[in-house]
């Protein structure tokens, strides 16, 4: 019930405690407790929790879904979809996505992806998808990006900026809205994106994609003043301007190369087929 609004929670639990003895009937509500308190708080009644122990004589509470069972449905969701559903795709480029799958799924201090995208990510995902309907929306989203784009972003990346996206719009907003959050410095002759503070002492040069007004803004330490914002998000945000491991693949495509900013907000909509759109809407898994 708790996907209904304030009033028609109060609505079906009157209608149950109406009817709860009625014979050879017996009801049985999944619901969010707090949700279905705060509901009841709305609706002005009095004391919400001794009013739902009048309603029901059993009540069982369901632990939190661990990471280990939604670990491989994560992991096996994506898989399949690099094995089915990249069309042009190379064994190379599918050999090379399903072993960054493993390195985001895998334990931190592990092979090669103790690297500070991979642990940003593994320390984040089930913090922010929490269950089965999380999954599904979220691979649905890395599948649309993946689907004609894959040959254009480095996996970690997308992966880092969904996660923002689906918490926070607000502050995937904010990475491409034109602030002067970001700057360009030359790093091994090559021009690399930072976030802008307010230890940073190299002078910046002119960030190509971005309006440059000579003021930079702190980006970290506005998320930290914002109530709104958890520490995830900010370890995300951190770690999506780490450098790449040189050695993992597409890496040289990472966000963090000035040069590859706009193939993570210019996205390719062609080759997008009704059915994809349909399947989302009917909140189905993409192919």
């Amino acid at each position: 019930v708790d996907r209904l609004d304030n009033k028609e929670i109060f609505n079906v639990l009157r209608m149950i405690r109406n009817s709860a003895n009625f014979p050879y009937l017996i009801f049985l509500v999944p619901f969010d407790k707090e949700y279905a308190i705060n509901a009841l708080t709305e609706n002005k009644i009095y004391n919400p929790k001794e009013y739902l122990k009048k309603i029901f004589d059993v009540e069982i509470s369901l632990t939190p879904i661990n990471e280990s069972y939604l670990q491989p449905i994560f992991k096996n969701i994506l898989n399949e979809f690099i094995d089915k559903g990249l069309g042009d795709s190379t064994s190379e480029e599918i050999a090379g996505l399903k072993q960054q799958v493993d390195g985001v799924f895998a334990n931190i201090g592990l092979v090669n992806y103790n690297k500070p995208k991979y642990s940003t990510i593994k320390r984040a995902l089930f913090k922010i998808i929490r269950n089965n309907r999380d999954i599904i929306r979220f691979t649905n989203s890395i599948k649309l990006s993946l689907k004609h784009n894959f040959d254009k972003l480095y996996f970690p990346d997308l992966i880092i900026l969904e996660l923002i996206k689906y918490e926070n719009l607000v502050v995937y907003r904010k990475l491409f809205e034109g602030k002067n959050y970001l700057r360009t410095i030359t790093k091994n002759e090559r021009k690399v994106l930072e976030l802008h503070t307010d230890d940073n002492k190299e002078s910046p040069e002119a960030f190509s994609f971005i309006d440059s007004f000579g003021d930079y803004d702190n980006l970290i330490l506005e998320l930290k003043e914002d109530e709104k914002v958890n520490n995830y998000i900010i370890s995300l945000v951190e770690g999506l301007f780490n450098e790449p491991e040189d050695q993992d693949f597409n890496s040289k495509l990472s966000i963090y190369y000035e040069f590859n900013y706009l193939n993570y907000i210019q996205f390719s909509i062609n080759g997008i087929s009704y059915e994809d759109i349909e399947s989302l809407l009917d909140g189905k898994q993409t192919d």
